[in-house]
């Protein structure tokens, strides 16, 4: 059986201070991705300017004025979209790129990262059936300096019901989003919970029980800057959604 190919997934908004680290964490795994996509949904910060200095050196200034809507060099593709869209459309373009070319996605916010073995280990749990592979994480709060282990119990999809058990740093099988389709794009959070429910009617979620990724944490999150409300009503939407696919 041949050596699935993946593709590692970041969407990045105003995280000029953590992009690269994101990067390098994918790129110095044990089993780095065959490919980097990020996105850059219309930072107002230098995030995209961080990326470009690391794969792209223009032969002038025309050239670097007219050169910012696709980067590429052998390990990384950049590109910058035109208004902030929200992580959703950010994830689904950047699988868009490299989609006939890939079996495994690995996704990764900016401003986290991965732990050196998280996309090997992911990997081997890949089967005919899995659908998506999660790990344990910990959180970081930059501004207090404290981290948190995060333990998540094994996968069952009576769980996933009560609680978003998954974290969106984890791996997907292009075979489960061609299936159960791509991120919903119409609303901001709750996203990555609509896109566990739907793969785990198909598909089989899988738990590694070490904490393989890092998340940080604070204000500058865009998740922590959504109302209660607008959480509330996004959740009842997944829900909508879901109760809708039941009945079909």
């Amino acid at each position: 059986m041949p050596e699935l190919k993946i593709t590692g997934i970041i969407p990045c908004f105003n995280h000029e201070k953590w992009i690269n680290q994101a990067i390098d964490s994918m790129m110095n795994q044990t089993r780095p991705p065959d490919l980097i996509v990020v996105v850059d949904d219309g930072s107002t910060d230098k995030s995209f300017e961080k990326v470009l200095e690391r794969i792209y050196k223009p032969k002038n200034d025309k050239e670097k004025i007219e050169g910012k809507i696709l980067h590429t060099n052998q390990r990384i593709i950049l590109t910058k979209l035109g208004q902030n869209y929200g992580p959703s459309i950010s994830r689904n373009v950047a699988m868009k790129f490299t989609w006939n070319e890939t079996d495994l996605f690995a996704f990764l916010d900016s401003d986290d990262l991965y732990e050196n073995t998280k996309i090997e280990k992911s990997m081997n749990q890949f089967d005919e059936g899995t659908g998506a592979v999660y790990s344990d994480f910990t959180t970081w709060n930059e501004e207090t300096g404290l981290k948190i282990k995060q333990f998540k119990p094994a996968f069952t999809r009576n769980l996933l019901l009560q609680e978003c058990i998954v974290n969106n740093d984890s791996l997907v099988a292009k075979k489960a989003l061609e299936i159960c389709g791509l991120y919903w794009e119409v609303i901001r959070s709750c996203e990555d919970y609509d896109l566990w429910l739907r793969i785990s009617e198909k598909f089989i979620i899988k738990h590694i029980p070490e904490q393989l990724v890092t998340i940080r944490i604070g204000n500058h999150s865009q998740s922590t800057q959504q109302s209660k409300q607008r959480w509330e009503e996004n959740y009842r939407k997944v829900f909508q959604r879901m109760q809708a696919r039941a009945t079909q």
